[in-house]
C-alpha cells in the first residue's frame, strides 16, 4: 500500500487545461477566450482522431504480436517457449525437434517445455473471426 501512496505523491496534478469542456467552462466565455491560445482543444476533438482505430476494416493487416515469428502467419495455437517468445505450437515443436536453441536469439534453450498462451489465442481468434484470416 505504501508504494501506491508514494506514487500518488510523485505524480503531478493534471492541469486544468487538459479537462474536457463542461457546462461551467462553456458559460464563462472570458476564460475560454483568454486561454484559447495556450489550451488544447476539447476532448471531443481529440477523440475524433482516434475513432477510426476502434473500427477494424476487414482488410487490415494483423498486429505483429499475432504473427508467429517462424511462419509469419496468425497463430491459432500460440505457446510461450523457454526463451519468452510466443510461437505457433506446431512450428516451434518442429524447430525444437531439430535444435536446442531459440529461433529468435539462437541462444540455447534451458528446456523444451511449451506453455499455452490463452490470452494471445483469444486475441488471434478474434482477429481471425473479424477478418476471415
Amino acid at each position: 500500500m505504501a508504494p501506491m501512496m508514494a506514487q500518488a505523491l510523485v505524480s503531478p496534478p493534471r492541469p486544468a487545461t487538459s479537462r474536457p469542456a463542461t457546462a461551467t467552462n462553456k458559460t464563462s466565455s472570458s476564460n475560454s477566450s483568454s486561454n484559447s491560445s495556450t489550451s488544447r482543444p476539447p476532448a471531443q476533438h481529440q477523440s475524433h482522431a482516434h475513432a477510426p482505430s476502434r473500427q477494424t476494416p476487414s482488410n487490415t493487416l494483423p498486429d505483429s504480436l499475432l504473427l508467429c515469428p517462424i511462419t509469419q502467419e496468425v497463430m491459432r495455437d500460440p505457446v510461450i517457449a523457454a526463451d519468452g517468445h510466443c510461437y505457433e505450437r506446431a512450428a516451434i515443436a518442429s524447430w525444437l525437434a531439430g535444435h536446442d536453441t531459440s529461433p529468435m536469439t539462437n541462444v540455447p534453450m534451458p528446456h523444451k517445455h511449451l506453455t499455452a498462451n490463452h490470452q494471445l489465442r483469444s486475441a488471434a481468434l478474434e482477429y481471425i473471426q473479424r477478418n476471415g484470416a
